[in-house]
């Protein structure tokens, strides 16, 4: 009996994989329209499965690059020749990458990956992308900062993605920073790199942002073409069916759906892989081999999805009475309740609520992320109460209002089972931009917020005289407004207990370049405050002791003098946050080494084009800082960048399938009231009234679910950093971004599909049979 039965549903299956495949052309097409849904979120599920993978991959290139000054890299190896170097960086056209200067101190250095020959002076090794941009006649103003002849390429092994712009360059031992020593081993481990904590949070909250929508898309998809699925469905209980059967035959059908999708998704996320090697979408360079799915995680999104799909379609029948002679939907269904829908808000509002500050850079962010699926979970299922309540309400207006509102109110949940997976994509996503923007690493470097140094850049030079000559180059420079060069000297040790001191020493037309000052003369000295207005407060006759010249065995020492007067900050001052002093050249006297010759510019506009052509008269080896610009990242502002970018790619993507889901949806009312679109269109109501119907109907659940949205993302994203010692940001203009690419997706889904709404207001659509 009990095979008898298993035999009688396994044949239930079979004919519902039947109907989905051979039931007409109306469920070919509802095949398609699912194979290709569930494909493309499936696509989406394997990206981010692979998003281990790629991390990891980036990392270990990265790292396997990296020349370290530790221990085990300076320690001698038999045979290898020390290799020194000092990283570099460099900015063109708003995209900042960076190289190695190189000195192979002998002929067998240690190998860099990638690198098969370690440049000589005068020769430079440049990654493939590099040479294609100075090769492009976009690159022509980055060409001076590279006259080295060209001796090879970087290989893929020593590049974090095949659009990297990286590069080494061979210079003489002496233009090398003081201090650099010799490694004779190439490669940092993985695990000893530090990184921010707080960077951990936002990479598994951008996570979850991203599959939570994912998973409701594929859920709304499996349902799409209901009505048309219902219809075959009551004519086989009209020859006999009992309703279990109905219910395993409506499985059997989204089965298939869901297996053909799985195939579908594995061909679109293999062959959009190979086309990550071709483009760098959003600035994100990967290399099409590092994107591969965890094989647990790989497997439990093809075991996950038909589940999702099955059980999406069982449900759907809970409130659709299936009889012999018709289907009847919101069968025995009361008005949709509220309370049971806010359970898991609540709850994740409780669980992020309950945190405390400083909770992010300990181990334990489970809690945080829990709160923040069940809040992205809830939102989906509040939304369909929310627009059940205003079609219900509303009342009047014009007659395409009025078309769109009964429609919704009759059968509206196509719609917001698309839009809930977009609902909960937005908020996630303002609270994920909010957090990024909270932990971004250059947003809180206390020493490049001054206002008034938004258009000065500065570099440094080995000795006065380089630092004389660059000036002048610089003043014949379009685009800039002065120069100003100057020695600085910091106090090493105090011979008394007394705080460090810069010393900033120039000629007297030169500081007051720096800070106005109305009288000077050849050895003076002028104190100028810390932040706060705290000015230097040391005895007279104080002994510092200076940072000395390596050639100097001496110890070069200095007394405070007795006569010192206050000025304003100096203008060029950012990277010392104590307070100083400016010394003409009598003043420090004739003993003290010169050290750290400082170039700053000033321009008379933020100007890119005046930019690119300091850059290159400052030359490529030299450090180039501007404050509104970052510096050379470092791991943890890299990582951030890499999750930013990441969370971009993906929030594009996962808004393109709500796009696209909206379009299926569009498309399948259309088709489903192609007669009453035509009875309407034979009573003489005009196409604009039922094209804005239907954009109206596409329109409503959008604009409800971004209200939502932006609610529930604000609200989250105060919860989550509630979390953080941080204080708040919010990116606002990303939050707009979002909220106009929803209202284009309208638009766009409308627009494709009037010419399908002209074609059902012919006459021909009066037929019936």
């Amino acid at each position: 009996m009990s095979l008898g039965r298993t035999g009688r549903c396994f044949a239930d299956f079979a004919l519902g994989a039947r109907l989905a495949v051979a039931g007409g052309r109306g469920s070919v097409v509802r095949l398609v329209w699912i194979t290709v849904g569930i494909g493309l979120g499936v696509a989406a599920l394997l990206v981010a499965a692979s998003a281990s993978a790629v991390l990891n991959s980036h990392e270990e290139r990265t790292h396997a690059r990296a020349i370290d000054s530790s221990a085990i890299a300076l320690q001698p190896v038999p045979g290898v020749s020390p290799l020194y170097s000092s990283y570099i960086s460099t900015e063109f056209a708003g995209r900042r990458f960076g190289g190695a200067m190189l000195f192979a101190d002998g002929p067998n250095p240690p190998r860099i990956p990638g690198v098969d020959v370690v440049p000589k002076p005068g020769e430079v090794v440049l990654s493939p992308a590099l040479r294609d941009l100075l090769a492009d006649q976009s690159g022509e103003l980055l060409r001076p900062r590279f006259p080295q002849r060209v001796v090879g390429l970087i290989g893929d092994e020593g590049l974090s993605g095949p659009s990297e712009l990286h590069f080494y360059v061979g210079v003489e031992r002496a233009e090398l920073p003081e201090g650099v020593v010799g490694a004779y081993v190439v490669g940092v481990p993985v695990g000893e790199l530090y990184f921010n904590p707080l960077l951990v949070l936002p990479a598994v909250i951008a996570t979850v942002v991203l599959f939570v929508p994912v998973v409701v898309f594929v859920a709304g998809t499996a349902r799409l073409s209901a009505s048309a699925r219902d219809r075959r469905l009551a004519a086989l209980r009209l020859i006999g069916a009992d309703s279990g059967q109905v219910r395993r035959i409506a499985a059997g059908e989204s089965l298939v759906g869901a297996l053909a999708g799985l195939v579908v998704g594995a061909g679109f996320f293999s062959g959009g892989r190979e086309l990550v090697d071709r483009v760098s979408p959003f600035g994100v360079s990967v290399f099409a081999r590092d994107i591969r799915p965890s094989i647990p995680l790989a497997l439990l999104v093809f075991a996950v999805v038909p589940v999702i799909a099955v059980w999406a379609a069982l449900f759907a029948l809970r409130s659709t009475l299936i009889e012999p002679l018709g289907v009847r939907r919101g069968v025995g269904g009361p008005p949709r309740r509220l309370w049971w829908r806010l359970l898991p808000v609540l709850a994740g509002v409780a669980l992020l609520a309950g945190q405390h500050r400083g909770m992010a850079s300990e181990a334990r962010p489970a809690l945080v992320v829990l709160g923040v699926v069940l809040i992205l979970a809830g939102m989906p299922m509040v939304l369909p109460w929310l627009l059940e309540r205003c079609a219900g309400r509303s009342r009047g207006g014009p007659l395409s209002w009025q078309l769109a509102m009964r429609r919704m109110e009759a059968h509206g949940g196509a719609s917001w089972r698309i839009v809930g997976g977009f609902t909960a994509l937005l908020a996630g996503g303002i609270a994920l931009q909010a957090l990024l923007l909270t932990v971004d690493p250059m947003r809180h470097n206390e020493y490049l917020d001054r206002a008034d140094d938004r258009d000065r850049a500065w570099t440094a030079t080995s000795d006065a005289e380089s630092a004389r000559v660059l000036a002048e180059r610089l003043r014949a420079t379009p685009g800039v407004a002065r120069v100003v060069s100057y020695d600085v000297v910091y106090t090493r040790q105090p011979l008394r207990e007394f705080g460090s001191l810069e010393l900033i020493v120039a000629p007297c037309p030169a500081l007051r370049e720096l800070t106005p000052i109305a009288n000077c003369t050849d050895g003076d000295v002028f104190a100028y405050p810390d932040r706060d207005g705290e000015n230097v407060r040391v005895p007279v006759g104080t002994e510092f002791a200076l940072d000395a010249d390596s050639a100097r065995a001496a110890q070069v020492s200095w007394r405070f003098p007795e006569h010192v007067r206050p000025v304003a900050r100096p203008a060029a001052h950012l990277r010392w946050i104590g307070p100083g002093l400016l010394l003409t050249p009598a003043a420090i006297g004739g003993a003290v080494p010169e050290l750290q010759h400082q170039v700053s510019v000033w321009l008379s506009g933020h100007d890119s084009l005046a930019l690119e052509q300091i850059r290159n008269v400052i030359g490529l080896t030299r450090q180039f800082a501007l404050p509104t610009l970052a510096m050379t990242a470092s791991d943890s502002e890299r990582t951030y960048a890499a999750i930013r970018g990441l969370v971009t790619v993906s929030s594009a993507v996962t808004l393109g399938l709500a796009a696209g889901g909206l379009l299926v949806v569009a498309f399948e009312h259309v088709r489903q009231r192609r007669r009453q679109f035509a009875v309407l269109a034979a009573t003489g109501v005009p196409y604009s009234t039922l094209a804005l119907s239907v954009l109206w109907q596409n329109a409503v659940p959008v604009l409800l679910g971004t209200g939502g949205a932006l609610v529930c993302g604000l609200g989250l994203a105060v919860l989550v950093l509630n979390t953080t010692p941080m204080p708040q940001h919010y990116d606002w203009e990303g939050i707009a971004t979002m909220g106009v690419a929803a209202v284009l997706a309208v638009l766009l889904a409308t627009v494709l599909t009037l010419p399908q709404l002209r074609r059902a207001m012919r006459p021909e659509g009066l037929r019936t049979e």
